[in-house]
């Protein structure tokens, strides 16, 4: 029988005062000394450490390594008897406490044991049932963490709001925010904010330089190949650093630059993309001018201003363009060699200009790849051509796999809808006490129940809505699988039999769409080399190319694990080779 494995989790909600501090440490050295009294082995694959992920809005799960772990629970691949060690409870989370017992339960029921390291107790189906006790102490722990975190919160936004007042009345003396524009900094006493001269200096040559007519992919190049030119440092919405044209776009048309300051409040909002509800900052109130030190004349921001504006209208702009579908393979395209995203590119007509997938490092010369770009056209041609030699069962899950997944996806809905129909019963029950009590108190209590089962009753909603599109994307079979590649082999093939453009740009619309169904991820490995269709060397090493820009590309479809991989390079010796025959390039 193999030994249990430790999993350690770690979580702190304030990543920079934390991490500065003893959190880690205590946390990584309660974890050690466990493992080591006990004798087991800490398996550390899974890197589970959330920083400045907060476990009062369950973002831990929803973005961090916490959600991942969860995930591997329901579906099996954490073995029985494993075991998840934590400081305490309120590590895992502070979520409304019912929230925070369901997750709690799928632990214990899938065999995890849960240690709380700040005590030593240990929490698996069998502790349960010796002590039920502990289910009571639980409760208790879930209930004051997530009081802490809720009272906490209130105090933060009633701190804020007194903030925002007093700036306001202009009666606030130190800066409401640390988070400032990154061409300034803010005095230790927080009184004031400081330009960065280079920065400054740099953020105008922007706003010249789009009076010019350059547009932010251009002007962003030039600064990034600028070695006396102000760069954004790296963070984590910017890991390489350097300027990209987003945030160029960004700052030509933010009014921080002429002083202003817009004040918001962090408010819950649907996610479009993950379905999840998470906080995003909406304006509260008037601007406030002169907050920020102006670094652009007023006169030169609003040019630019008219200028983008004027521009936008002029057919072939951002602004006026009719969408084309000219790439296929939107968000779908990564550099093979630095995994960054690729960019399509176009130059114009033939044969000065052209269309063209670019690694985004490369273009913008930060000096991490050097990627060669690449001719749309061929690689769209490698693409369909590669159908015809695929084999579907080169790429699919074997069945055993597909029905244990589904089996493990049916497990979660059929929960899901319990959940929900326990919920929707609750609500029923609430509405029913409301609209027949007449104290004031208990109404407002009972509102108050009300508004956060039905919250969680959209989550919850949701959550079934994701698992059964999920449900269906697994049983698909490879008779599914085909229909689909035939459908966007035959959409290939019409376009050019079609009548005009505009039936031309639907036909491109619809394979876009069937595309994004087949495949998950591309990756380009450009050519790095002089094209020459077959040489052979000094040592006698045949090379031969089947492609002029791409050395090799690897494909991985949706529901895949594995990558197929189409080669366009090749080399061997010429010793293995039949001189009588003709090397097919």
């Amino acid at each position: 029988m193999t030994e249990p494995k430790a999993y350690s989790y770690m979580r702190f909600s304030s990543k920079g005062k934390q991490e500065k501090g003893n959190s880690t440490t205590r946390q990584t050295d309660y974890a050690d000394e466990y493992a080591k009294a006990k004798g087991l082995i800490l398996d550390d694959s899974l890197s589970m450490e959330d920083k400045g992920l907060s476990a009062y809005h369950g973002v831990h799960k929803s973005h961090g390594t916490l959600g991942v772990f969860l995930r591997l629970v329901e579906a099996g691949k954490i073995p029985q008897g494993s075991i998840l060690l934590v400081e305490d409870f309120d590590r895992l989370s502070r979520q409304e406490p019912l929230t925070a017992l369901d997750q709690f339960s799928l632990l214990i029921h899938a065999g995890i044991r849960i240690v709380t390291l700040n005590n030593g107790i240990e929490y698996d189906r069998q502790s349960i049932r010796d002590n039920p006790g502990q289910l009571y102490l639980t409760m208790g722990e879930m209930i004051r963490a997530n009081q802490e975190s809720e009272l906490k919160s209130k105090r933060l936004k009633a701190a804020w709001k007194s903030k925002r007042n007093a700036l306001k009345n202009g009666t606030l003396t130190r800066k409401v925010t640390s988070r400032i524009p990154a061409w300034l900094t803010i005095s230790e006493d927080k009184t004031e904010f400081i330009p960065i001269p280079e920065a400054c200096q740099t953020i105008k040559r922007i706003f010249e330089m789009k009076l010019t007519g350059m547009g932010g992919t251009r002007i962003a190049s030039q600064l990034n190949q600028d070695s006396n030119a102000w760069k954004p440092p790296k963070i984590p919405q910017n890991k390489t650093g350097g300027w990209r044209s987003a945030y160029v776009l960004k700052i030509l048309s933010s009014k921080s630059v002429i002083g202003e300051f817009q004040p918001c409040k962090m408010v819950q909002t649907p996610d479009s993309k993950n379905r999840k509800r998470q906080a995003k900052p909406v304006p509260e109130g008037e601007p406030i001018k002169d907050y920020y030190p102006a670094i652009i004349e007023p006169d030169l921001f609003y040019a630019v201003q008219e200028h983008i504006k004027q521009n936008g209208k002029q057919p072939g702009n951002a602004g006026g363009r009719t969408q084309k579908a000219e790439n296929l393979f939107v968000r779908l395209v990564k550099c093979g060699r630095c995994k960054g995203a690729m960019h399509f590119l176009n130059y114009g007509p033939p044969p000065r200009g052209g269309q063209y997938l670019r690694c985004d490092a490369s273009r913008r010369n930060l000096g991490t790849c050097n990627a060669r770009a690449v001719r749309y056209k061929e690689f769209e041609e490698l693409f369909f051509d590669n159908f015809e030699e695929l084999d579907l069962n080169d790429i699919l899950p074997d069945q055993n796999e597909s029905q244990a997944q589904a089996q493990a996806l049916k497990q979660r809905i059929a929960a899901g809808n319990a959940r929900s129909r326990e919920l929707a019963e609750q609500e029923n029950n609430l509405i029913d006490s409301i609209t027949t009590t007449s104290d004031k108190r208990i109404r407002e209590a009972l509102d108050k129940r009300l508004a956060k089962i039905m919250d969680e009753q959209e989550t919850v909603t949701e959550e079934i809505k994701d698992l059964t599109q999920e449900l269906g994307e697994t049983e698909k079979s490879a008779k599914e699988m085909s229909k689909l590649i035939d459908h966007a082999t035959e959409l290939y093939s019409l376009m050019d039999q079609a009548a005009d453009e505009q039936a031309r740009i639907a036909l491109r619309m619809k394979l876009r769409t069937q595309i994004q169904k087949l495949v998950d991820t591309i990756e380009i490995y450009p050519l790095q080399q002089p094209y020459k269709a077959q040489q052979e060397d000094k040592e006698g090493i045949i090379t031969t190319m089947d492609s002029k820009f791409i050395e090799k590309v690897r494909i991985k479809f949706k529901g895949s694990k594995k990558s197929r991989q189409l080669r366009l390079l090749h080399r061997f010796d010429s010793l293995d080779v039949d001189h009588n025959s003709t090397i097919r390039t």
